[in-house]
């Protein structure tokens, strides 16, 4: 069964359109989307009187692609003019995901029907992460309470996670779609764990749900880091190692705090060693969007700050150590001569690989010998 390419089209003209009456432009693509859906809806019947059951299923796929374009229509124009998540885009994105869960019930398994299954999952998988990272990017907080959007947020991301992570397993490793799945699934994690560490900081939850909310803040970090693949998400895993640190900023114990943070932070060496490994000119393999292009420097220029930050701490908090004091001044007095001015993520990460080595023989190991 073709997809519904169709709709792709009428986004694209609809969101370059000048046209001042935009309003009048989306009751003509409406008019559209009636057709579509009425010869899906037809070809639906005909394929249940028949008992077709894989192109059944991928009808109603169909059909679950016409609402996520429908959807996608009013998410650019809004997005465009800077608008909160609208309850037409609520409405279509929860029809879609309908539509292809109905799918799914139609195969009832994947062993029949294994690669229309996967299909479906991925399609399914990415309505559900689009959907979330909308509401969640979008709040609409002039119709809805905080706390109920990050409910629905949990929830939609949640669902994503579960029709993601079954399928890695079945993909071939380094393929595509494994990439895809895994890159997903890492997103998924991340953006729970980054919910959850907002309510925190936030500091509208009582002490009980902040606990809570450290333990799923921390699970998925963890899962996040998991998820990714090291050779092609390298700068999102420095992104989450980043962020956990600064997790662990807030509700470490002093005088043990820095050095636990500064014992965190020395695994992003290992990330950055798979930068260094990597011959291409540019970051084309990473996912990075035209947003985020910026996103590998100030990774990196946070990194050394927190690791300045640390040692800085630490030379303060281990004065009556002359021995082991020393050896902190020279590592901090090195961490300021790292550049964060230079522009070649090369350079400045084989800086900071020759700190962290430094750090960890000079340092932590010797701190864990004399502990």
């Amino acid at each position: 069964m073709p997809r519904v390419s169709i709709m792709s089209c009428l986004t694209h003209w609809l969101c370059s359109t000048h046209n001042v009456n935009v309003s009048s432009d989306v009751k003509l693509v409406e008019k559209y989307w009636k057709s579509s859906y009425t010869c899906l809806t037809d070809g639906l019947a005909c394929f249940d009187v028949c008992s077709d059951i894989p192109n059944k299923a991928l009808v109603s796929a169909n059909l679950g692609r016409l609402m996520r374009q429908c959807a996608a229509v009013f998410s650019t124009l809004a997005a465009n003019q800077l608008e909160e998540f609208s309850q037409q885009e609520k409405v279509y994105y929860d029809k879609a995901i309908s539509y292809y869960q109905g799918a799914l019930q139609i195969l009832k398994n994947r062993n029949s029907y294994a690669e229309i299954w996967t299909s479906i999952q991925n399609d399914l998988s990415g309505v559900c992460f689009t959907y979330g990272t909308m509401l969640q990017d979008r709040a609409p907080l002039s119709r809805l309470p905080p706390q109920e959007i990050e409910r629905e947020v949990l929830q939609i991301l949640l669902k994503s996670l579960q029709h993601t992570e079954p399928e890695i397993p079945f993909c071939a490793v380094g393929s595509s779609r494994h990439i895809l799945f895994c890159l997903r699934a890492g997103d998924g994690h991340y953006r729970l764990a980054s919910l959850y560490h907002h309510s925190i900081r936030s500091g509208s939850a009582t002490q009980l749900k902040v606990k809570q909310a450290r333990g799923q803040a921390e699970k998925h970090y963890k899962k996040a880091i998991n998820s990714y693949l090291l050779e092609h998400h390298y700068w999102k895993i420095l992104q989450v190692h980043i962020e956990y640190a600064s997790l662990l900023e807030l509700y470490g114990a002093k005088p043990k705090s820095p050095q636990m943070i500064l014992k965190y932070l020395s695994e992003c060496k290992v990330v950055l060693e798979i930068h260094l490994s990597d011959n291409s000119s540019s970051d084309a393999d990473q996912p990075l969007s035209v947003a985020e292009k910026d996103l590998p420097n100030k990774l990196l220029d946070i990194l050394t700050c927190k690791i300045r930050q640390c040692l800085k701490e630490l030379v303060a908090i281990n004065v009556k150590k002359s021995c082991s004091n020393e050896v902190l001044k020279r590592l901090y007095a090195t961490s300021l001569k790292t550049n964060t001015e230079e522009k070649d993520t090369k350079i400045l990460s084989r800086q900071l690989c020759n700190l962290l080595a430094d750090i960890n023989i000079k340092y932590l190991k010797l701190e864990s010998y004399s502990s």
